[in-house]
């Protein structure tokens, strides 16, 4: 019997799993930190308006223009009275750069969480078993090649209603603005808000600019 052979063996392995762990050191070790400002955006809200931002030689040929309200328009809109939403809401409506266009509910404009940025504002409502959000930005993308333009009956002024994993969605435009309004429902294929298409037209065509004298 040769009792060198299976030390022969667990030498074999002793050296394979060394191999093996200064591979695996090596890769942790080559993999770089991420920047400095990765690690800061990754607890901050990403916005996205039409699509993620690109990368490469595609982020010099992308471009953004931003569009002037029209601020005649908005003013000559119906709008909800100030005092049916609250005082820090009513602040953020006020420095918005764009129409903030709400629902005419009660039940929903009680529940209003509004943000605004640069460029946008979002409004955030809830009902029983419903969310309602709306968006709108005056910052059009656009980058070649990339078939940005998914809504163009949208762009052209004409509402567009579609479904995304069950979530409703009507595209349109006002006063030279891009908005979009999103229903999801807990329980969407029996949802009538969310299951038919009645419930989001009917939001879309009662909504009010919030004080367009006071956010201009």
């Amino acid at each position: 019997m040769d009792v060198a052979t299976p030390t022969r063996r667990f030498c074999l392995r002793c050296a394979s799993l060394g191999v093996l762990s200064a591979l695996a050191m090596s890769v942790a070790c080559a993999e770089p930190e991420p920047p400095a400002d990765a690690q800061r955006s990754a607890s901050q809200p990403l916005v996205t308006l039409e699509r993620s931002a690109p990368s490469g030689d595609d982020a010099a040929a992308a471009s953004v223009k931003i569009i002037e309200p029209d601020w005649e328009a908005a003013d000559q809109a119906e709008r909800l009275s100030p005092n049916r939403v609250s005082d820090d809401a009513l602040k953020l409506a006020e420095a918005s750069p764009v129409p903030v266009l709400l629902p005419d509910d009660d039940a929903l404009l009680g529940t209003l969480q509004l943000t605004t940025g640069p460029t946008w504002y979002g409004a955030s409502m809830r009902g029983e078993d419903f969310g309602v959000v709306i968006h709108g930005t005056n910052a059009q993308h656009s980058l070649p090649g990339s078939g940005a333009k998914e809504k163009p009956d949208a762009q052209a002024g004409r509402p567009v209603l579609s479904r995304t994993h069950a979530i409703v969605t009507v595209s349109f435009q006002s006063f030279g603005v891009a908005y979009a309004l999103d229903i999801d429902c807990q329980n969407p294929h029996t949802n009538p808000r969310c299951a038919e298409d009645a419930f989001a037209w009917e939001l879309v065509e009662g909504l009010k600019v919030l004080s367009a004298e006071a956010t201009r």
